[in-house]
């Protein structure tokens, strides 16, 4: 089941990482997780990698320690693994924020509420945040990633140039 919600795949010149911070424990990618990702990594061709799974490695809002920090050994091994491989970006969600943080050379982007119930603003360890509706897209122009933020009604609220 573990690896049935944890795959990979690639889309021009992008490789694309989900992860399960749910299960079978929350607030844990796995050693089973990990060793997969390390392998996936090893053998990726492609020039962005970008990361998916629910839980932030490093919550900067009213998730703090109910997310992967609840279990910063884990946590530790898995962003080791994404510094290692330079990871381009992870996305998570569950802060009902937006926030931006550079974490070790890997940019962790929090992406959390579209119909939800607002959460507190970011500590200052988050170089950018938002607290309301929002989405965000992301543009891929070669190796120039750009992530822009929206609020709900289309408006642009952010623009990121993921340096590189």
């Amino acid at each position: 089941l573990i690896m049935e919600l944890t795959y990979s795949f690639d889309y021009k010149n992008s490789h694309f990482i989900f992860l399960n911070s749910e299960k079978p424990e929350e607030h844990i990618i796995n050693k089973t997780q990990r060793t997969w990702l390390e392998q996936d990594l090893a053998s990726n061709k492609k020039e962005n990698i970008f990361v998916f799974f629910h839980e932030p490695a490093y919550p900067v809002g009213h998730k703090i320690g109910s997310s992967l920090d609840a279990s910063k050994k884990d946590r530790d091994a898995l962003w080791n693994i994404l510094e290692k491989y330079k990871a381009t970006a992870v996305f998570n969600g569950h802060e009902h924020i937006f926030s931006r943080r550079n974490i070790g050379g890997v940019y962790q982007f929090v992406v959390g509420n579209t119909d939800a119930y607002d959460h507190d603003p970011a500590n200052k360890k988050a170089e950018y945040s938002y607290v309301g509706k929002h989405y965000a897209m992301a543009e891929v122009k070669g190796k120039e990633i750009t992530i822009n933020l929206y609020s709900i009604d289309g408006v642009m609220l952010n623009s990121f140039l993921i340096p590189r």
